[in-house]
């Protein structure tokens, strides 16, 4: 962990040191970061198992989450993660640390189901499995214990499934290239068997709102962008002709640029202001 937050906090500092201007300091920092994302590689990957040290979920998800994964070995790390997670019985084997990355790593590449179903599990060890057994606030551990076992009964450690709430089935999240939420990405999964989720985040330049509901066979995302911001949308949608904004055809509507198709998604570019996107979904 703490070789992975050295590449993790490395090249945050180069990237923040590009921002200022201060070129030598982001050389500096990616060049340590390379080395030692090629250290963490050599050290913990294993070819026999494909996956990183002991093959277990904390560790694939960490490794994918810090980018430190080669492309030709990224499918089997994630293979490796998914069967992991099925052999616990689709549930999680991690603790404080890592709980957050398996969930957002599964449903960045494409088992947002699966992860769905790990955070709405009910039976040991799950959030479910507090809330049937009385809690209220989030325990320190998953098992139900007392006394000098259970040191704290309201714990965040285990809180990162919020954020996951948040950034994948609301899909609110910063775009790197506009850091501070001056520019957001609104990237919502429809996920399981919900029928609507309605989330805002409060920015510094005003509350972003991101909602959607299925209705029929339509999907309707309705979106508020702050004022002195832009925003990227994805709605996912196979044809950009298929989505409508506000009763137009969306790429002809007022304030919405479209980007691109790929890999089941539309993107748009908007500014401030408030969207109603609409398109059959399956």
């Amino acid at each position: 962990m703490s070789t992975g937050y050295l590449i993790y906090d490395a090249r945050l500092v180069s990237q923040m040191a590009l921002a200022l201007g201060k070129h030598d300091d982001a050389a500096k920092y990616g060049a340590l970061a390379d080395r030692v994302t090629a250290s963490f590689n050599n050290k913990y990957w294993n070819e026999a198992v494909g996956g990183y040290g002991s093959n277990n979920e904390s560790m694939n998800s960490f490794a994918l989450f810090l980018g430190v994964v080669p492309k030709d070995k990224e499918n089997q790390v994630v293979e490796s993660l998914v069967k992991a997670v099925h052999e616990n019985g689709d549930h999680l084997t991690t603790g404080n640390l890592c709980t957050k990355y398996v969930l957002e790593m599964l449903a960045k590449y494409g088992y947002g189901d699966l992860a769905f179903k790990v955070a709405t599990q009910e039976t040991y060890p799950s959030w479910g499995y507090m809330l049937a057994n009385g809690a209220t606030t989030l325990w320190e551990r998953w098992e139900p214990l007392t006394g000098a076992g259970m040191n704290s009964h309201n714990h965040p450690m285990m809180g990162s499934v919020s954020s996951w709430i948040g950034k994948y089935l609301g899909g609110i999240t910063p775009d790197p290239n506009g850091p501070g939420f001056k520019r957001i990405v609104i990237h919502p999964y429809l996920l399981g068997d919900l029928t609507w989720v309605r989330s805002e985040y409060r920015s510094p330049y005003g509350v972003i709102r991101s909602s959607w509901r299925k209705e029929g066979s339509e999907l309707q995302l309705k979106v508020s962008v702050p004022v002195n911001t832009a925003a990227t949308i994805y709605v996912p949608a196979g044809d950009a002709r298929s989505v409508r904004e506000s009763g137009k055809p969306a790429a002809e509507a007022e304030g919405v640029r479209l980007l691109d198709e790929r890999d089941g998604q539309v993107r748009f570019e908007v500014g401030a202001g408030d969207y109603e996107f609409r398109t059959a979904i399956r």
